[in-house]
């Protein structure tokens, strides 16, 4: 379609890292107090060392959503504002 592609550079600091480990430990945790006797999470839950790895794929397809142009990328409907 002639658009261009973007080159995505990310990286997770120590501080973000850690908490998504702290949050997979977390669900670990709810789930055991369930007990839930059978139980599928994706890679990164699994433990405490991987939680971090996956971590980047909802951050980094977040926008800030708002009804001002000015704060934020898209409406309340995740409709970009500059988008006609």
């Amino acid at each position: 379609l002639g658009l261009p592609r973007p080159e995505i550079h990310f990286r997770l600091d120590k501080y973000s890292r850690d908490g998504i480990a702290a949050a997979a430990h977390l669900h670990r945790e709810i789930f055991r107090a369930l007990r839930c006797d059978q139980m599928e999470c994706g890679i990164h839950l699994q433990d405490d060392r991987t939680a971090s790895d996956a971590g980047g794929s909802h951050i980094m397809g977040t926008t800030v959503m708002g009804n001002d142009p000015k704060t934020s990328i898209v409406d309340a409907n995740c409709m970009a504002h500059s988008h006609k």
